[in-house]
């Protein structure tokens, strides 16, 4: 079978695609994250399963395969690679087979975004425990979810095979573009350990006879989440950085639950040292005109 992508996504918004182009999503929150070192990608199998599909795509249901992380990008745009792309591959649950995929083109960028914070986990993780091609670990985060990781931009979409070595099976493709700035971010330190242990894939943009579609109206999210969905991104500063991940949490939503939390336990110290101290008060109180009664009487 000949391979009908990757594809080059050049900026055109001749070909509109909506109603049959949209996709739209709710992911669950994943606590822990199954990680392969495939020597040219990264394979990220999410262990926390969903009662329900959390795709929509075109009236049918996709629940979440797994996730690979190439450098550079599979995708080009306007015949540039970006840094690396994260591709989500779905699974057909409605019956008519295929598969989804979501790409997501990756830049080197800095600050804190919930990609960054990822990202810096994941390698940090990955350069300790799996360097070399087939190890394998696991991750643990603090309730990741890929709404935080999905721009909300428009986005092209074509339907082709998977890509190669194989190129069997039908997909259809969902691809977000840095031409819409609808890039994620990862640090240099991040990049740099990518780089140390997979190879770049050699693979290259096909011709898709059937063309690209472009929707104007991009992702739709089916439930409000807690922090920013998307964030934009500066571009990261020439000097080299040694991996050594930081564990900040400000700004990040994968922490709010803790936060919340933490809140309400301090809310609930406070509250009981208060009822302890008006005990304490009233006790008071009431032993103080027996003591002046005592004395008096004396």
């Amino acid at each position: 079978m000949s391979c009908t992508a990757p594809v080059d996504i050049v900026k055109d918004t001749s070909n509109i695609c909506d109603m049959k182009c949209d996709y739209t999503f709710d992911y669950i929150q994943q606590n822990s994250l199954k990680l392969k070192n495939e020597g040219t990608h990264i394979v990220i199998q999410p262990l926390d399963k969903s009662n329900s599909p959390p795709v929509t795509f075109f009236a049918d249901k996709y629940s979440v395969k797994e996730m690979r992380l190439y450098y550079p990008s599979l995708h080009t745009y306007n015949g540039k690679p970006a840094d690396a792309e994260l591709i989500i591959v779905h699974d057909n649950v409605t019956g008519s087979g295929g598969y989804l995929c979501v790409c997501i083109p990756i830049i080197l960028g800095n600050g804190k975004t919930d990609s960054i914070f990822f990202f810096d986990k994941m390698m940090f993780e990955m350069t300790a425990r799996a360097p070399s091609a087939n190890t394998k670990t696991t991750l643990t985060m603090n309730s990741f979810s890929l709404n935080n990781i999905i721009p909300i931009k428009p986005y092209y979409s074509y339907s082709g095979t998977m890509p190669a070595p194989s190129c069997a099976n039908n997909a259809e493709y969902v691809v977000f573009s840095t031409a819409e700035n609808a890039e994620i971010a990862i640090s240099k330190k991040a990049f740099t350990a990518l780089k140390t242990i997979i190879s770049p894939h050699a693979m290259t943009v096909k011709k898709n006879p059937k063309g690209v579609f472009y929707n104007k109206k991009g992702t739709i999210k089916n439930s409000e989440i807690n922090g920013d969905m998307y964030f934009e991104c500066n571009p990261a500063g020439d000097e080299g950085e040694t991996f050594i991940p930081v564990e900040t949490t400000q700004g990040l939503s994968f922490n709010n639950n803790k936060k919340m939390k933490m809140a309400l336990l301090i809310i609930g110290l406070i509250m009981f040292i208060l009822i302890i101290l008006y005990i304490l008060y009233v006790f008071l109180q009431y032993i103080r005109p027996t003591n002046m009664f005592a004395n008096k009487t004396r």
